[in-house]
């Protein structure tokens, strides 16, 4: 059989009970297509074609819309598909002003199937669909004559008479809920928004103590300058309330730091002034051994006038002869009595007066 002499003897698009049965449903996006083959007035050979379905916007040429494969038995020369069951059909393919239906198709051979699209025969012409195909725009059709829809609403999306609903602010017109329209008590804590309560919502002397919670008044709500003197309680001022630094000198009044205010050991070098001690601001005997430094006192520093109370016998505290005592390597004659003669031959040495003696001679 020569492939080339298949034609369609006639095509039948079946689609009506389709989609108007779905209309309450989901459509099911599917039309019913069915032909008979014939090879020069002969039936076609029955067996399973591998058929491709396209749709075009024109009887010749045009633009491709959709397309798909099926693989199709043929019985008696008669054969019936539903156009969409592989490939989804778009409805906005419909709202052309015409779509025609081109058949290719690849009869039995020893493999079953065209090795490419290209050996398929494309059997002519294309059919156009009738009216009854553009039933598939009744999905929208359905929209304004099923009695369940209304604008695009299903009857789901309507309140029944008597039927509570909640209702958000898009179904709520501008300004209809109005004083009357709310029941008393009806605007809660949770029903307001927060910030949406402005100055200009508040009567006069309206927040109260009991109505600022606790910390609620920091440090952004109060006005510069709002704290004044008559607005703190005494004493209220402590250490704790100032960040450091904030006691300048323009913040003190004058006298205003007393002894009292000046801590323990507060007044430091660096807080005297040169030359500031003079000797009416130290007390009697407050110049202690601790509070001279080791070497402080020198030659310059010691009056040598009368009354220094200075002994010129000492030396370090130490009278000469207990200096003598201490040199090991000398021989020392003491004289204790009169009498004792002292001569130079006596060896290397000294002598010494262990007291005071009157002697005559």
């Amino acid at each position: 059989m020569n492939r080339k002499s298949l034609k369609v003897v006639r095509g039948i698009i079946i689609c009506c009970i389709l989609f108007f049965s779905g209309v309450a449903l989901a459509l099911p996006g599917l039309i019913n297509f069915q032909g008979k083959l014939a090879s020069d007035n002969a039936v076609a050979p029955e067996g399973i074609y591998r058929m491709e379905f396209l749709l075009f916007d024109a009887a010749a040429g045009g633009s491709e819309l959709w397309s798909e494969t099926q693989d199709v038995t043929v019985t008696g020369g008669i054969y019936s598909v539903q156009l969409g069951a592989v490939t989804p059909l778009d409805v906005a393919d419909f709202d052309e002003d015409g779509v025609f239906l081109e058949v290719r198709i690849c009869p039995p051979s020893a493999s079953g199937t065209c090795s490419s699209p290209e050996e398929m025969e494309v059997l002519s012409p294309r059919l156009p669909l009738a009216s009854t195909a553009f039933s598939f725009k009744a999905e929208e059709a359905a929209v304004s004559t099923d009695s369940s829809f209304l604008d695009g609403h299903d009857s789901s999306d309507f309140v029944l008479k008597g039927e509570a609903v909640a209702v958000d602010s898009g179904m709520i017109a501008d300004g209809a809920v109005s004083t009357d329209k709310l029941a008393d008590g009806a605007v809660t804590g949770v029903k307001i928004r927060t910030a949406a309560v402005g100055s200009s919502a508040l009567a006069n002397l309206s927040v109260t103590e009991s109505k600022i919670d606790n910390d609620a008044v920091t440090t952004d709500k109060i006005a510069d300058g709002a704290v004044t003197g008559d607005k703190l309680a005494g004493k209220s001022v402590t250490s704790g309330h100032l960040v450091n630094g904030a006691v300048t000198t323009y913040r003190l009044a004058d006298g205003a730091v007393t002894a009292a205010k000046i801590g323990v050991a507060a007044v430091n070098s660096a807080a005297l002034a040169a030359l500031s001690v003079t000797e009416s601001k130290i007390d009697n005997d407050a110049v202690t051994t601790g509070k001279i430094a080791d070497g402080a006192v020198t030659a310059a520093k010691i009056s040598g006038g009368s009354g220094s109370g200075l002994d010129a016998d000492l030396l370090d505290g130490q009278h000469a002869s207990d200096i003598i005592d201490a040199a090991s390597d000398e021989v020392r004659i003491p004289i204790s009595g009169c009498g004792q003669v002292i001569t130079s031959s006596s060896g290397s040495g000294s002598y010494y007066l262990t007291s005071n003696l009157t002697c005559t001679g």
